[in-house]
């Protein structure tokens, strides 16, 4: 009888600490994102030169109700949630990172991978490229799922399969930005952002000076 509740005693200690296990275990939803090595040059900057290990890639979202489609790129930054980043390894042209969604503060927003050589000043010195797959087609566009959803696949958002360059060059389509070199083909390409326009006074202002040099030279 002994024996038996000390059988007894180990099943149910056995049992505790199974139940334990499984509830300090959150559920957590999978993405991988990134791109694809490449010995061969991939992603350009706005001149055509190759990126190098100065750009930040970055996973994150933007505030609900903040399109950056439409919103002025110096606000982005601003309403810009980070939720994963990873370095770039030059030589073979890659970043990826694996990011675990454990809770659902995100889940159901657009996601966009952006990568950036400085956040400010937002000016023709700044490269960026933002990227996203929002098509609405095969059911693979990049939406923070659910992290109670034990029953997903992992989700892999590459570069190679993402469909909108909200900014900058993607897959051989050029978006919105400024750039001076098309380097087809190519993965990603950055844009910049063109030189401010001085108002009127200052353009008068350069026109009188360049009289003023002309008509000394002359002398």
């Amino acid at each position: 009888m002994k024996i038996l509740s000390q059988i007894r005693a180990i099943r149910g200690l056995s049992m505790t600490l199974m139940v334990v296990g499984t509830a300090s275990v959150a559920p957590a939803q999978t993405i991988n994102w990134g791109n694809a090595a490449s010995l061969s040059g991939i992603n350009f900057d706005s001149g055509g030169s190759l990126l190098d290990g100065s750009y930040t890639f970055t996973l994150g979202v933007f505030d609900a109700g903040f399109d950056p489609y439409t919103a002025d790129p110096t606000t982005w930054f601003a309403n810009w949630t980070e939720l994963d980043t990873a370095t770039y390894n030059a030589p073979v042209s890659l970043f990826s990172d694996t990011f675990l969604v454990t809770d659902n503060t995100h889940a159901g927003q657009q996601a966009y991978i952006w990568g950036y050589n400085q956040t400010t000043p937002v000016d023709q010195t700044a490269e960026w490229v933002l990227i996203t797959d929002d098509d609405g087609k095969d059911g693979n566009d990049w939406v923070i799922p659910n992290h109670s959803d034990q029953t997903a696949l992992t989700l892999e958002w590459r570069v190679s399969s993402a469909t909108s360059p909200v900014f900058g060059g993607l897959n051989d389509t050029q978006g919105p930005g400024d750039f001076s070199s098309d380097p087809t083909p190519y993965q990603l390409q950055t844009h910049t952002f063109p030189a401010p326009v001085p108002e009127p006074g200052a353009l008068a202002f350069l026109a009188y000076a360049g009289f003023l040099t002309a008509r000394r030279r002359r002398r």
